[in-house]
């Protein structure tokens, strides 16, 4: 719950009240990229204790597939700096998406049922 309330204040390009440092600023993009795929990589880690899992309610862990706050961080992690501009950072990115991946992956294998059945809103 602490991670997806982090999600929440993550910031978007799209936002409309967006400070015009953080959408002109290619550090603060990377930053975006990297706190959302850690917070991504993160919540995966625990849900794939199973300690961890005895201790979440599961009908909690099944919905977060429905909640706005994991699909704020998705978007986070994968939105590009600006459509006019494309970066050359293969070394920072792959491994903002690998992490993101890996958090993903193992929420879906936590969650396997209600992941299938799963509509994100961003």
């Amino acid at each position: 719950e602490d991670l997806l309330e982090t999600a929440s204040q993550l910031w978007l390009p799209t936002d409309p009240d967006l400070a015009p440092h953080l959408m002109a600023q290619q550090i603060h993009h990377e930053k975006r990229q990297r706190w959302s795929s850690q917070l991504l990589q993160k919540m995966g880690c625990i849900v794939s204790y199973p300690q961890q899992q005895q201790l979440e309610s599961s009908s909690s862990i099944d919905n977060i597939w429905n909640d706005d706050r994991l699909a704020r961080a998705m978007m986070a992690s994968a939105l590009p700096f600006r459509e006019d501009i494309t970066l050359d950072r293969p070394e920072k990115e792959g491994r903002y998406i690998c992490q993101t991946l890996e958090g993903l992956h193992a929420l879906a294998g936590s969650t396997s049922n209600s992941a299938s059945q799963a509509t994100l809103h961003p």
